[in-house]
């Protein structure tokens, strides 16, 4: 699964923020580090603050 989101990514099928929405149901926030090159922030802790 891995391999097949980072040649999604990589072809721009998919975004960084649907990425996002995977974590950490299918991918951890570590393997969106390594498809996107971004680090993994998650969105729940902001809206909790």
């Amino acid at each position: 699964m891995l391999e097949f989101l980072k040649i999604q990514y990589r072809y721009r099928r998919i975004t960084a923020e649907k990425l996002r929405s995977y974590v950490p149901k299918i991918i951890t926030a570590k393997q969106f580090e390594q498809i996107t090159g971004r680090a993994y922030e998650d969105s729940t802790t902001d809206a909790m603050e």
